[in-house]
C-alpha cells in the first residue's frame, strides 16, 4: 500500500526504480475500483443482467435507439444498413450524423459476446465508465501524479453528475472518454514542462514521443460523435491562441496539425451524411436547432456550483428543488452539470488564480484560464450564441462541463499533492495520508450522485417480460420473415403522441426474433416519405396499401389515440374480413393478424392488380392527401367520427389544411358521403381571398375541382361547407398537379374499393 500510494516522479532526471507491472497493475486497480463503486451506487446485485437496467423511463426513451442498433447487430451482424426495423425499405446507419467509430467497434464486438440485447446495453454502459476513467487515469499520471491521486481524481471525474443522468438513456454521450486526452493535448501545447520527461525526451528524429502520441489523441478525438470532438477543437484552438500571444509558433503550428486531424477525422466519419441526408431532413434539423435552442441548453455556471438535483441531503435536495421550480428548469440536460462539492471549490480555485497575478501553481492558472474560456463559451448568451449565429447544428454547449470537470479534477490532484506533502512535513504516517485521500474520494462519490440514479430493476423488468411475452404471442401464428405495421403512424420528425412516449414504438423489435417490423426511420428518408403518405389515406386504404405491399400484420398501441380515435380506428380494424386479434396482458396493445385479409383482397382484385398498387405506393408518389381523421384539417363545428371520416353537420364547414403551393394547375379530390350539394372553396390570406375553381365532378361520394395561382402562395385552404339539411361525411382530401394523370387514377382505383 506505501508503495503504491508512494509519489513518483518521474522528472528531474530521476528514474522510476518500481517494476514494469506497476503502471499495469495501477489501471486494473482503477478498473476494480470503478467496478466496485459502479455496483455499489446502482445496485447492481438487484437486477438482471438480461434485462436492460433502463427499458424506458419517465424522463426519455432515448435508449431505445442504441437498443435497436445493438440488437440489429446480434440478429443480423455488423451492416450499416438495417432493413428489419425499416420495413419495407431499410435505414443507413451511413447517413446519420455523429456515429462514434469507436463506440461502435464496442457494439459489435458485445453484440458477439451476448445472447440478449439487454447484457450488451448493460455492458456497453459499464464499458463508459471504463473508457472515461482509464483516460482519466491516464492524464493524470502524465502530469506526474501520484497513483492514490490519480485514482481519486479518476473516480471522482468517472462518477460525475452529467454521467450519471446520461445513463444508458443517451448512451453514446456517456462515452466521453476523449474529454481528459483533449485536455492533455491543451496542457502539452501550452506548457509541456508540466508533464513527465519522456515526453520530450524520446525522439523520433526531430519529432517527439508526445507529438506521435497526440496525434493519435486528435484522430480518436476526431472519432467521437462530433459533440465532445468540437468543444475539443475549441478548447485547443484556445491553446493555439495562447501560443500565438506569446509568440511561440511552433506550438501554434503544432495545435494546427492537431486541429486538422481531428476536422479531417471528424468530416471523414460524417461525409456519408453530408451526401446523403435529404433536404427535408436538414431544413428539420435547422428548425430543431436554433440560437433559442443554444440558449436554452447553454451552460449556467450556477449550475455549476449548486448540488445535484435529489442529494443526498434533504435540505440539498430542497434547496436544489426550490432553484429548479424557480427558473422552471424541468427535464432541462442543462441541470445534469453539478461538480459537487469538491470539484466546486476547485473551480472557484482555478478562477481566482487565473484572475490574479501570483505566480504560485502556474499549472492552477493554466486550468483556470481553460475553465474561464471554455465557461465564456458554453455559458447562456456567451460565444456559443455567436457560433450558433453561423453553425447552430451543435446546440448543448452545457456537455462542455466535461472539459471543464476535468480540469477541475487537475486542480484537486495539485492540491491533494501540496497536502501530501505537507503532512509528510509533519510526519503523518502514509496510512492515515492514504485515508484522508480515501476519505475525500468517498464524499466526492456521496456527494456527486444520488439514490434517484438507481434504476428500477423491477418495474423494467416486469413490461420487458410482458412485451416480451406479446411479442412472442405474435411470433407463434405470424410465418418467418413477416412484416408487421405499427400503429399510429406519426407525422414526420413526431416520437410521441398523446399518452404514447418517445420511441415506444421501437419495444416490439426488441424482443422479435423471427418477424420484420417499420417504424425506425428518419426524416426525409423514403420511408418516412411513404408513412407520411399512409399518414394521408383513409385508414381503410391505408391497410390495403400496406397488405399490397406485403405487411402481414398490424401492430397497434392504444396510448397513441385519444379514446374517441382508438374506438373509431377500431371499428375499422374489426371491419376487416378473415383478421385474427390478439391483445396484450395490459389491454394497450392489439394486433390484427392481416394474412387472411391478404387472402380476401388478392381473390377480389387478384395477385396483379396487387403487385400493381405495391409498385405504385412503394415508389412514394408525389401525392398530398390530407385525412379528415387526421391532424391537418380543422372543423368550425364538432365532427363526430364516422368511420375513417369525420361526420359535418349541417352548417359546418372544414378549413385548412394552410398549405403552400407553387404556380400552376391542381386538381383537388374529395372523398366521403352526401358530397353533391355541398359548397367548395380555394382560399388564402385566413380565409379573406379566394381563388376561382372549376368543378369537373359533384357525385354523391367524390368531388373534383381545379384551381390555378399564378405566383406561388401560402396558406391555402381548401374548404367544404354543409349548407344544406343533412349530414354529410368527409373522409379525406386528395391534391394533384393537373400533370398527375396516372397518380390520380392510381388513387381513384385505390379509393373506389370502399365506396
Amino acid at each position: 500500500m506505501n508503495s503504491f500510494f508512494k509519489l513518483d516522479f518521474i522528472g528531474h532526471n530521476k528514474k522510476s526504480n518500481g517494476k514494469w507491472w506497476d503502471e499495469p497493475a495501477f489501471y486494473l486497480i482503477t478498473l476494480l475500483t470503478i467496478t466496485l463503486v459502479w455496483c455499489v451506487i446502482l445496485k447492481v446485485w438487484k437486477a438482471d443482467w438480461h434485462i436492460p437496467f433502463d427499458y424506458g423511463t419517465a424522463l426519455n426513451n432515448d435508449v431505445f435507439g442504441a437498443s435497436t442498433w445493438i440488437k440489429s447487430y446480434m440478429q443480423n451482424g455488423f451492416s450499416w444498413e438495417k432493413s428489419d426495423f425499416s420495413v419495407p425499405f431499410s435505414t443507413d446507419r451511413k447517413t446519420y450524423f455523429g456515429v462514434d467509430r469507436v463506440v461502435l467497434l464496442m457494439e459489435i464486438l458485445c453484440s458477439r459476446l451476448f445472447s440478449s440485447y439487454g447484457a450488451c446495453l448493460n455492458t456497453l454502459y459499464l464499458l463508459s465508465f471504463f473508457t472515461a476513467g482509464i483516460t482519466a487515469a491516464y492524464s493524470l499520471r502524465c502530469l506526474q501524479f501520484s497513483k492514490g491521486i490519480s485514482l481519486a481524481g479518476t473516480i471522482m471525474y468517472t462518477f460525475l453528475q452529467y454521467h450519471m443522468m446520461r445513463g444508458e438513456m443517451h448512451l453514446y454521450l456517456s462515452f466521453y472518454y476523449s474529454a481528459p486526452l483533449a485536455v492533455l493535448l491543451m496542457l502539452w501545447i501550452t506548457d509541456e514542462s508540466l508533464f513527465a520527461e519522456r515526453f520530450s525526451r524520446y525522439r523520433i528524429g526531430r519529432v517527439k514521443h508526445a507529438h506521435i502520441l497526440f496525434g493519435l489523441f486528435s484522430w480518436i478525438i476526431g472519432l467521437q460523435q462530433p459533440y465532445y470532438a468540437f468543444y475539443a477543437a475549441i478548447g485547443i484552438a484556445f491553446a493555439l491562441l495562447y501560443s500565438v500571444c506569446r509568440k511561440q509558433f511552433a506550438k501554434a503550428l503544432e495545435s494546427a496539425v492537431y486541429l486538422s486531424l481531428i476536422a479531417v477525422t471528424t468530416l471523414a466519419g460524417n461525409i456519408g451524411a453530408l451526401l446523403h441526408t435529404s433536404d427535408v431532413a436538414m431544413e428539420y434539423m435547422r428548425q430543431q436547432r436554433t440560437v433559442g435552442s443554444i440558449e436554452f441548453y447553454g451552460l449556467k455556471l450556477i449550475n455549476l456550483l449548486l448540488p445535484i438535483q435529489n442529494h443526498r441531503l434533504p435540505f440539498l435536495a430542497k434547496l436544489r428543488q426550490h432553484y429548479d421550480v424557480l427558473v422552471n428548469a424541468g427535464g432541462n440536460e442543462a441541470a445534469w452539470v453539478s461538480l459537487g462539492f469538491i470539484l466546486s471549490i476547485c473551480l472557484c480555485v482555478a478562477l481566482t488564480a487565473s484572475l490574479t497575478h501570483s505566480g504560485k501553481e502556474h499549472c492552477i492558472k493554466i486550468c483556470g484560464s481553460f475553465i474561464l474560456a471554455f465557461i465564456l463559451v458554453s455559458t447562456v448568451g456567451g460565444g456559443s450564441s455567436v457560433i450558433g449565429l453561423i453553425f447552430p447544428l451543435l446546440r448543448c454547449y452545457n456537455r462542455m462541463v466535461i472539459f471543464i470537470a476535468m480540469f477541475c479534477v487537475i486542480v484537486f490532484a495539485i492540491l491533494a499533492n501540496r497536502l501530501r506533502i505537507l503532512l509528510t512535513e509533519k510526519k503523518v504516517p502514509h496510512t492515515i495520508q492514504c485515508g484522508i485521500l480515501l476519505l475525500l474520494a468517498a464524499f466526492a462519490i456521496w456527494d456527486q450522485t444520488s439514490p434517484e440514479n438507481i434504476y428500477a430493476y423491477e418495474a423494467a423488468k416486469e413490461e420487458y417480460l410482458r412485451d416480451e411475452e406479446f411479442v412472442q404471442a405474435i411470433e407463434a401464428i405470424m410465418p418467418a420473415g413477416a412484416c408487421i405495421f405499427e400503429l399510429p403512424t406519426l407525422p414526420a420528425g413526431t416520437t410521441s403522441i398523446h399518452n404514447l412516449k418517445d420511441y415506444e414504438l421501437y419495444k416490439p423489435y426488441l424482443h422479435a426474433k423471427t418477424t420484420r417490423w417499420l417504424h425506425m426511420y428518419s426524416v426525409g428518408s423514403r420511408t418516412d416519405q411513404w408513412v407520411n403518405l399512409l399518414h394521408g389515406l383513409p385508414l381503410r386504404a391505408a391497410i390495403d396499401v400496406i397488405v399490397c405491399c406485403d405487411f402481414q400484420g398490424i401492430y397497434m398501441d392504444s396510448r397513441g389515440y385519444t379514446p374517441d380515435v382508438w374506438e373509431e380506428t377500431l371499428t375499422v380494424m374489426n371491419s376487416l374480413e378473415n383478421t385474427a386479434v390478439i391483445q396484450s396482458a395490459d389491454g394497450q396493445k392489439i394486433f390484427y393478424d392481416l394474412t387472411g385479409y391478404a387472402a380476401y383482397l388478392e381473390e377480389r382484385i387478384g395477385s396483379d392488380k396487387m403487385q400493381q398498387y405495391a409498385d405504385f405506393w412503394l415508389d412514394c408518389p408525389n401525392i398530398s392527401c390530407f385525412s379528415a381523421a387526421g391532424p391537418g384539417l380543422a372543423f368550425t363545428k364538432e365532427a363526430a367520427p364516422w368511420e375513417d371520416g369525420r361526420i359535418i353537420v349541417p352548417g359546418c364547414m372544414q378549413y385548412g389544411p394552410y398549405i403552400a403551393v407553387t404556380p400552376g394547375d391542381y386538381i383537388v379530390y374529395i372523398v366521403g358521403k352526401n358530397l353533391r350539394d355541398m359548397d367548395f372553396d380555394v382560399s388564402y390570406a385566413n380565409g379573406t381571398a379566394q381563388l376561382p375553381v372549376h368543378v369537373l365532378q359533384r357525385e354523391n361520394d367524390t368531388v373534383k375541382y381545379t384551381f390555378h395561382v399564378d405566383t406561388e402562395t401560402y396558406g391555402i385552404e381548401m374548404r367544404c361547407a354543409n349548407m344544406t339539411d343533412q349530414d354529410a361525411v368527409l373522409r379525406s382530401i386528395f391534391l394533384f398537379n393537373r400533370e398527375q394523370s396516372y397518380e390520380i387514377s392510381m388513387a381513384e382505383a385505390l379509393l373506389e374499393l370502399h365506396k
